[in-house]
């Protein structure tokens, strides 16, 4: 059998440089609009530095609160608003930074001037052998990597995300569902495709596909 060879890329990200911005020395609150309400955050400057980013919030766990554990950080690291999100996350991401930027401001600068500090990046590759390489570990990327894994080959799930189960993970428990049997059989006709499709794109805050 023709075997499938998995390259993972793995960084180690170093700053380099110094930031030549000013600020009012203190520490500055923000708020900005998240998925689950606004997301606040604190952040404390020096008079030539962004010292400290914490985020308060409500978002949801695993996902909204990786971008809340990780974006803090990274603003300190790069001493700048302008990083990348976390994937899965856009919303809290964006949130944390527009706070953010707010506060810069509040700080006495501007945060469009604040270029992130260069990085070094330093990255090895691992290369895996393997049959069959699933991509995502939703529902249908779990079920197909067991059933792979039942007819006897080597499988490899990849996932975006810091855990797997996809929307499937964080449901309230039920299954979004049109045109089912259970609802002609109750004689529902106040449903159809495009009622269905505007709810989902209500829920992704019209950012979805």
């Amino acid at each position: 059998m023709k075997k499938t060879l998995l390259t993972l890329s793995i960084a180690a990200v170093f700053a380099v440089g110094a930031s030549a911005a000013e600020f009012k020395a203190g520490t500055y609150t923000a708020k900005a609009p998240g998925i689950h309400g606004e997301v606040t955050v604190t952040v404390t400057f020096t008079k030539d530095k962004i010292a400290d980013v914490k985020v308060t919030h409500s978002e949801t766990p695993g996902i909204g609160s990786k971008a809340a554990e990780l974006l803090p950080g990274r603003i300190v690291e790069r001493q700048s608003p302008q990083v990348d999100g976390v994937t899965g996350a856009t919303i809290t991401s964006t949130a944390i930074r527009t706070a953010v930027a707010d506060t810069v401001k509040q700080a006495g600068a501007d945060p469009a001037a604040l270029v992130p500090l260069a990085v070094k990046k330093q990255a090895k590759n691992e290369t895996v052998d393997t049959d069959v390489v699933v991509v995502g570990g939703g529902g249908a990327g779990m079920s197909a990597t067991i059933r792979t894994r039942m007819n006897g080959l080597n499988v490899v799930l990849v996932e975006k995300m810091p855990f797997i189960g996809g929307a499937a993970s964080i449901s309230g428990g039920q299954v979004v569902a049109q045109g089912s049997k259970l609802q002609k059989a109750f004689g529902v006709t106040d449903d159809s495709v495009e009622s269905m499709v505007k709810d989902f794109q209500a829920n992704g805050h019209n950012l979805n596909d």
